[in-house]
C-alpha cells in the first residue's frame, strides 16, 4: 500500500514470443523466466495483489505453486 492506495501488479506472459520462442518458460538460473517477475512482485512491500495473465498453459503450470 502506498499513501493509502492498494497496488495491483499485473504480469502478462503471452505464448508465442516473436523474439525468443517460449521465453517465459525458459530457465534462467534454474527457474522459469516468468517466475522471477512473479516472485519480485510477491516479495514487494508495496504490492497488495499480484495477477498473472497468460494464454500459455506452460506459464500457468510454472507459476501455479508460487506464493
Amino acid at each position: 500500500m502506498i499513501a493509502g492506495h492498494k497496488i495491483l501488479s499485473v504480469i502478462t506472459a503471452r505464448a508465442n514470443s516473436q523474439g525468443i520462442p517460449g521465453k517465459n518458460t525458459k530457465n534462467l538460473c534454474n527457474m522459469p523466466l516468468v517466475n522471477w517477475s512473479v516472485l519480485a512482485s510477491l516479495a514487494s512491500d508495496y504490492v497488495d495483489l499480484t495477477v498473472i495473465s497468460s494464454n500459455c498453459p506452460l506459464v500457468k503450470d510454472a507459476t501455479a505453486n508460487l506464493q
